[in-house]
């Protein structure tokens, strides 16, 4: 074996044993989004029309016992649209979340309100229903809701430092055969 190798070798290996000792965070996927599709069925704003989402950090999401996100701990994005009305996680007037809670691993409760000095909304869940009031319509809007949740997977730093390993050692072996 020549010197070369046998030191190409000691790198490889060293570099996959760096990226395994550094790699225990990367195990899950990260963000976690959520998207509801919600249809008013009774209230105030029955006919309209109201959608949402938001994400949360895979790494803090364990999916056993009571789990709360929100804008410091976890909580990445909250869009929702209601009835032409935006509402995101730095809205202005926000003074109650957003929030979202998980009981082993299923969404159970979020939460967000605005002041009475910007648009005035707030809406909910419970784990049977979503609504939403808005300030001036004379009622909650009840709703039927689905919530589709999708990851999107990014591979860890050991996967890539064996695919990495794998590269090298058929580099060396083609080298190897070639001289």
């Amino acid at each position: 074996m020549s010197i070369a190798l046998l030191r190409t070798t000691l790198v490889t290996f060293s570099v996959l044993v760096a990226s395994l000792l550094t790699s225990g965070s990367g195990l899950k996927a990260m963000p976690i989004f959520f998207d509801i599709e919600i249809t008013p069925i009774s209230g105030p704003r029955v006919g309209g029309s109201a959608s949402g989402s938001f994400s949360i950090d895979g790494n803090l999401f364990t999916e056993t016992g009571v789990e709360t996100f929100d804008r410091t701990s976890g909580l990445l994005s909250f869009d929702f649209l209601i009835d032409g009305f935006a509402f995101d996680i730095d809205y202005e007037g926000t003074i109650d979340g957003p929030f979202v809670t998980f009981t082993s691993g299923v969404l159970t409760d979020y939460d967000y309100a605005t002041s009475p000095g910007a648009l005035p909304a707030v809406f909910f869940l419970f784990p049977t229903e979503f609504a939403y009031l808005f300030i001036g319509d004379g009622g909650v809007t009840d709703t039927v809701f689905t919530i589709t949740r999708r990851s999107i997977t990014v591979a860890e730093p050991a996967s890539l430092a064996i695919f990495g390993l794998g590269l090298l050692a058929m580099g060396g072996i083609a080298r190897r055969f070639k001289s």
